[in-house]
């Protein structure tokens, strides 16, 4: 027996993703992604990554390309192409990268590969800061758009999961700062930058104004030649400048050489972490976290924080992870003939004997065998009634009794739950009851519902934070450039029907440069004689050390000899200085008596002495001896001239006879006349 299912009504979502079935030739990419977003390139993401998940568990696919200063992203911009994918229904996953490097947010979109297409994938700056699903909401809505939660299956059009739309004109949208104005767009409310809405060296930002420009950006080329789309790519061929040949790479030096991008790798530049390496195409890489070390299980997508791995679900929030793949909540097969569960091996759909359909009412009530809907309870029509399948009632009725009895139908799916974790929701079946009437049994429908339950115990019902790093420390000496850090991380899980948080502390290394700091005191050796006077006088000179200073260098404590000069001084207080000179000798005088030949005489004597560290003259007086020729000069004794003579080699001769007065004597003691005596 049967009930026709109403058909869900499919609305094309626009606003959310674009499946283009393409015609393409040999070797053209499968899946063409583009990005539509008003966040502001090169002030608030600088790069931009594509991930490509099966659903069904595997390899995944990634591409990371530079967003271009100057490209208009509202209007829609290509990032990705993915080539040899295979058909299947895949989770394309876009992240915008800050400006210090690190992810900000993202989009999921889910995508039922069958041809070739094209994906638009719409971030807006309303979802900053939005967690999906939210705490105690629908595990379902699990992707933002427009600042509000919404299931992934909007992107293909669904009804139910897409919602209700933001807007249907301009009006409907919240009122951005001036430097903005507001934009309707299928559905979902923008804020486009004015393009003088702001000073130079300012942005806009929609929500909060203009603000500076940030000093660091990773964006590409201004004028937009290089592809966003191809991850690998160098740089436009053909290069005049070296500004042209920007991969959006920090850690790379960029230039042009003849005409051709080069991008050579510098690890020096790969600081954030330990081991910095800095690989083609993909930026730094460190000890703590590479793609070679940072590897997903089943179910998961790795990818790397600084040099923290971190590992989500790879699974949306309606899928669970069992037997390595992400399969629908509790294996849930659409066969309400099984009963479904998650073994060792995978998805376990058990045959039951539930109430079924099989879609054929004269066969009677149906009930479930060997896992299909192979049981019937025969003509449910009795009396003088008789079954017509193609109007589903049983005809020819008199009275209630050649009606069925009560036809019970299959409970549908259990629903209703309060939160991704609640775990008690309700179900509802259907119970029809016939009655005769103008001989047709005429069958009136009433709904039974019953309570249910679901095991929700280990889901994710939130998306895992972290927060900021700590300061790098735990170094082991000055020189030291490897130290740590810690950030709390946060994780969200169902248990006991509720959604708990968990915090754990989640340490990473960090580098520091000390190349140039001070590690020990300056040491200093014996000073050397002091020299380098500028002259015979100069008190004030030099001397020299040997200096050691102590320096970080390559994480070690590094010496380097230079010499430390100092003053010193002396005393020249008295030092002669130049040649000493005479002025002209004076008269010979100091003769001690009228016969006397041997005087003296006198000049001026000049030296040249240091006085005070300068040169300068002192006079004194040089005495000098002198003669003169007194022979034959007359001359007398003392006292009294009681003789006299002529002088004659310097002394006064006379003879005994020689006398003015008789018996004196003219020397004090000498009897020098003739006939005197003296005491």
């Amino acid at each position: 027996m049967y009930r026709r299912a109403r058909l869900p009504f499919l609305l094309f979502a626009a606003f959310a993703v674009v499946l283009l079935g393409t015609s393409c030739s040999p070797g053209d990419p499968d899946l063409f992604v583009e990005l539509k977003t008003d966040l502001i390139v090169g002030a608030e993401f600088s790069r931009v990554r594509t991930v490509v998940v099966p659903a069904g568990g595997g390899g995944s696919r990634e591409q990371d390309a530079p967003a271009i200063v100057g490209t208009d992203y509202l209007s829609g911009q290509r990032i990705g192409e993915f080539t040899a994918l295979g058909l299947g229904d895949y989770a394309v996953r876009v992240e915008l990268f800050g400006l210090d490097g690190r992810q900000f947010i993202e989009r999921t979109i889910r995508v039922n590969f069958r041809q070739s297409s094209g994906v638009v994938a719409v971030i807006t700056r309303s979802c900053r800061g939005v967690t999906c699903p939210a705490v105690d909401g629908d595990i379902a809505l699990s992707e933002c758009l427009g600042g509000r939660c919404v299931d992934p299956a909007c992107a293909q059009g669904d009804e139910d999961a897409c919602g209700e739309v933001q807007c249907d004109t301009v009006a409907d949208c919240p009122v951005p700062d001036p430097c903005a104005a507001a934009v309707c767009e299928s559905g979902v409310c923008f804020a486009r930058a004015l393009l003088d809405g702001c000073g130079d060296g300012e942005y806009c930002d929609a929500s909060t104004g203009c603000l500076p420009l940030p000093t660091v950006t990773d964006a590409g080329p201004p004028d937009g030649s290089m592809d966003a789309g191809d991850a690998a790519d160098t740089g436009p061929a053909g290069c005049t400048a070296d500004g042209e040949c920007d991969d959006g790479l920090d850690c790379t030096a960029d230039s042009c050489d003849a005409g051709t991008c080069v991008n050579t790798g510098d690890d020096s530049a790969c600081t954030a972490g330990t081991g910095g390496l800095c690989i083609e195409g993909f930026g730094c890489q460190y000890d703590g976290c590479s793609p070679s070390t940072c590897v997903a299980g089943a179910c998961e997508v790795a990818r790397c924080d600084g040099d923290t791995c971190v590992i989500d679900s790879a699974c949306t929030a309606s899928e669970m992870c069992c037997g390595g793949s992400c399969v629908a909540l509790g294996c849930e097969d659409g066969d309400v003939c099984t009963d479904d569960s998650c073994g060792a091996a995978g998805c376990l759909n058990t045959p039951n004997s539930e109430v079924c359909d099989d879609g054929t009412f004269c066969n009677g009530p149906d009930t479930c065998g060997g896992g299909t809907c192979s049981v019937h309870a025969g003509d449910p029509c009795s009396g003088g009634s008789s079954c017509n399948e193609p109007t589903d009632t049983c005809v020819g009725c008199l009275t209630d009794g050649d009606c069925p009895a009560d036809i019970v139908g299959p409970w549908g799916a259990c629903g209703g739950f309060g939160n991704t974790c609640d775990e008690t929701g309700t179900r509802s079946r259907t119970i029809t009851s016939y009655s005769c009437s103008g001989s047709t049994c005429v069958g009136s429908d009433r709904t039974d519902t019953g309570a249910c339950s679901r095991t929700t115990g280990g889901l994710s019902c939130g998306t895992t934070t972290f927060s900021a790093w700590g300061a790098c420390g735990g170094f082991s000496s000055t020189c030291d450039t490897t130290g740590s850090r810690t950030r709390s991380r946060t994780s969200y899980t169902c248990s006991g029907g509720s959604c708990n948080s968990s915090t754990t502390p989640d340490p990473g290394s960090c580098s520091r440069s000390t190349t140039g700091t001070v590690c020990s005191a300056t040491t200093y050796g014996a000073w050397g004689a002091c020299g380098s006077y500028s002259g015979t006088c100069d008190e004030t000179g030099t001397r020299s050390r040997t200096q050691t200073d102590y320096a970080c260098s390559s994480g070690s404590c590094s010496g380097s000899g230079s010499s430390d000069t100092g003053i010193c001084s002396r005393d020249t207080d008295g030092t002669g200085c130049g040649m000493t000179t005479y002025g002209a000798w004076g008269s010979c005088s100091g003769y001690t008596s009228t016969c006397d030949e041997t005087g003296t005489r006198t000049r001026t004597q000049t030296d040249r002495v240091c006085t005070t560290g300068s040169c300068t003259n002192q006079n004194s007086p040089d005495v000098g001896s002198c003669t003169r020729n007194t022979d034959g000069n007359g001359c007398s004794n003392w006292p009294g001239g009681c003789r006299i003579g002529n002088c004659n080699g310097g002394s006064c001769a006379y003879s005994n006879s020689e006398c003015n007065f008789p018996r004196t004597c003219c020397e004090p003691g000498i009897c020098v006349c003739d006939g005197c005596s003296c005491p």
